[in-house]
């Protein structure tokens, strides 16, 4: 099965893109939706073979992205690291993957990569700045936590 872009049309915070999976039994079309976040990424999925479940993510880069700067990217890839020596017992990999600011520079996107026996997982995590250049936010918890209350594991960097 391989997949080949047709065309792109973007409107008002969104991209359609129209794409045609080749397979096999023949070639199919498929429209994918991606719509802007406030860190000008735009993130979509493809249908899933499987009822109730999202299919394969596809993200795309607008214009006005705003790269965290070096300083703030190696805090996080610290912080980040931290984390990853706490999983690694139980063999589960932590990786940094980028950082980026929103266009007021309040919050920061960290994207991580989650390696498990089950296959790689990307997490996105809004960290909130305050009046102290203190970044804080949460990794995603367990959905059983998640019913319970429970927020994540809190990370946080000072600039």
């Amino acid at each position: 099965m391989s997949l080949s872009e047709r065309y792109i049309t973007k409107i008002e915070g969104r991209i359609k893109a129209v794409t045609t999976w080749y397979t096999k039994a023949g070639d199919q079309i498929e429209n994918v939706v991606l719509v802007r976040d406030e860190f000008d990424e735009y993130k979509g999925n493809f249908s899933s073979s499987k009822k109730d479940k999202l299919g394969l993510e596809i993200t795309a880069r607008g214009k006005l992205i705003v790269k965290t700067d070096k300083a703030t990217q190696k805090k996080l890839e610290k912080e980040v690291a931290k984390y990853a020596k706490l999983f690694k017992k139980s063999k589960v990999g932590l990786v940094y993957k980028y950082s980026l600011y929103n266009s007021d520079k309040t919050k920061i996107k960290l994207v991580v990569e989650w390696q498990t026996s089950a296959g790689n997982n990307l997490e996105r995590i809004v960290l909130l700045g305050d009046e102290f250049d203190e970044y804080q936010g949460y990794f995603k918890a367990s959905k059983k936590k998640q019913k319970q209350g429970n927020n994540g594991l809190p990370i946080s960097i000072a600039l």
